[in-house]
């Protein structure tokens, strides 16, 4: 927890952004 960003979270949160405008 903190200013650290793993690739595996930036990962997750593109697929989820991505998935959303799919959906749009």
């Amino acid at each position: 927890i903190g200013n650290v960003w793993s690739a595996d979270s930036e990962e997750e949160f593109l697929a989820e952004v991505e998935a959303a405008m799919g959906k749009r």
